[in-house]
């Protein structure tokens, strides 16, 4: 993800909670070594983004495409 983070691409994951971990610890440079797990409800919604180097979080666990 970083790699293209200049580009103006948006690439799409779909997935179950405990692959969206992993996806989260990763792009937060997070140990894997420890057990963490973030909660996330079904059709949750993440989206993660670079900005100028930095790792931003714009939500996590949308779920108001349901509202």
């Amino acid at each position: 993800m970083q790699e293209n983070s200049n580009a103006s691409t948006r690439i799409a994951v779909i997935t179950h909670g405990g692959m969206i971990t992993k996806i989260i610890e990763s792009f937060l440079q997070l140990p894997t070594e420890n057990n963490k797990w973030f909660h996330t409800n079904n059709t949750g919604i993440h989206f993660l983004d670079y900005y100028k180097g930095l790792q931003i979080i714009k939500f996590a666990n949308s779920t108001s495409h349901l509202d």
